[in-house]
């Protein structure tokens, strides 16, 4: 599973990883929160500007940048569509502190502050249950009694 060349060169890269050169917001371009993957290289993410868009993943990124839930990704909006976009860079963890240190774009506020899913569970009091919300507990005290014995069966 590898050998002296391989340690060799993993310590390598470890020592000497490269640091990205920062990309900051340009006009018709926002921050975003990945919420949902849909597949086909698409997935909903929730902006920063309030508005959740179904995003397509660039080319230049199958199959060497991994996009997950939860990443912090920059969108670029459609002129023509403003509830498209295409996701063209993907920001790693000291990418985002140091985006949240220089006040570039409220994490809050992506992060869950009024998600798709925050607007979904004021919608749908059944899924605030599922989630085990205010109404998690309305079965609680209601037991029924069974007349069933098990020596009957």
């Amino acid at each position: 599973m590898g050998g002296r060349k391989k340690k060799r060169s993993a310590r390598f890269a470890q020592d000497h990883k490269s640091k990205r050169e920062m990309i900051y917001r340009q006009s018709e371009q926002e921050y975003g929160f990945v919420e949902q993957l849909l597949g086909d290289m698409r997935c909903l993410v929730f902006c920063s500007d309030r508005q959740a868009r179904v995003c397509h993943i660039r080319g230049r990124f199958r199959r060497r940048v991994w996009i997950n839930l939860g990443d912090v990704v920059l969108v670029s909006v459609r002129e023509f569509e403003k509830d498209r976009g295409d996701i063209i860079y993907k920001y790693n963890m000291e990418e985002v502190e140091h985006l949240k240190s220089s006040q570039e774009f409220d994490y809050g506020l992506l992060k869950g502050g009024d998600s798709v899913a925050a607007r979904w569970e004021m919608e749908d009091e059944r899924f605030s249950s599922l989630l085990g919300g205010e109404n998690a507990n309305d079965f609680e005290g209601e037991e029924e009694e069974c007349d069933i014995q098990l020596d009957d069966l």
